[in-house]
């Protein structure tokens, strides 16, 4: 099995951090959380690196950190991890599941119908992929692209360059680390939803918890899962419910009623339908069309 890498350097983790970091551990998985933080506490099993063996920042790489644009930073550090060892990224907000496809030389898996998720990614050192990837990436940020969005330095660009270098054939589903869409976010917290989060992931490898959605108006994670929930659940599997004592009780009512209506209105569904729709043309599809749909999503509203 390969081993895994992760980077962290903001406050201290916190418990939604240490149940990803912890499902590696638990699984007998080696994972080294990189950081130039050498007072940060991990979880015991997870190896703390120091960052400088993968990056030196420099001045706009200094800034990212300074602003806090932890996923824009990431979005170049992992490529030099990539580069510079064998590890597997992972971000701090992935669920290990099982074994299956983590040993893929090429990984990287779809997160929804027509985007290349950068959340779990490896790339081999000597890829043409990797090494137009860091150009790409590294130009952008010095210029000040965010990670998400046209432009950016993350999943669009790394979609856009998988397309380029003819890769799609071997782009994982996005069952394989993104069972549950961010949209759909709310199941995990829902009492009601956990028998259907459990048969959603049964084929998965991991879980990603979508952080930036996580942090929804920044409620959700600042509040323990409610109890019977498939996240309530699992930090009770793991022993980690302690890092939850301090943290106030979500309204086992809140995610169905509330939040499910934020993350996903009914436009949103019925856009999303036609989204998904369009996942064999991304596949198999002439490269015009391909491209069509690529450039039009974010008008489109996908």
């Amino acid at each position: 099995m390969p081993k895994f890498g992760t980077f962290w350097d903001g406050p201290a983790l916190g418990p939604y951090e240490e149940l990803a970091l912890n499902s590696f551990v638990s699984a007998r998985q080696e994972i080294a959380l990189y950081s130039y933080n050498r007072r940060l506490e991990v979880p015991m099993g997870v190896k703390w690196r120091d960052a400088h063996e993968v990056l030196e920042p420099n001045l706009w790489q200094r800034q990212l950190l300074l602003d806090g644009k932890y996923a824009e930073f990431t979005d170049f550090f992992r490529l030099l991890m990539m580069r510079k060892t064998k590890r597997v990224w992972v971000d701090t907000d992935i669920i290990y599941l099982g074994e299956d496809r983590w040993g893929s030389e090429y990984l990287f898996a779809y997160e929804d119908a027509l985007r290349v998720c950068n959340a779990v990614l490896r790339l081999p050192r000597d890829a043409d992929l990797l090494e137009d990837y860091i150009i790409q990436a590294e130009t952008r940020l010095a210029r000040g692209a965010d990670s998400r969005g046209p432009g950016g330095s993350g999943p669009d660009l790394l979609t856009e360059l998988i397309q380029k270098h003819s890769l799609w054939r071997i782009c994982l589903s996005q069952a394989a680390f993104y069972p549950v869409f961010y949209r759909e976010l709310w199941r995990l917290f829902d009492p009601k939803s956990a028998g259907w989060v459990i048969e959603r992931t049964k084929n998965s490898s991991g879980l990603h918890l979508w952080n930036e959605f996580l942090n929804y108006r920044g409620l959700a994670k600042k509040y323990r899962p409610p109890r019977g929930s498939y996240l309530r659940n699992l930090f009770e599997e793991l022993g980690l419910e302690n890092s939850l004592r301090d943290m106030p009780a979500m309204d086992p009512d809140w995610p169905r009623n509330i939040w499910r209506r934020d993350l996903w209105p009914r436009r949103a569904r019925a856009r999303q339908m036609i989204y998904q729709g369009l996942y064999p043309a991304q596949r198999h599809g002439p490269r015009w069309l391909v491209g069509t749909l690529q450039r039009n999503r974010q008008k489109w509203g996908f």
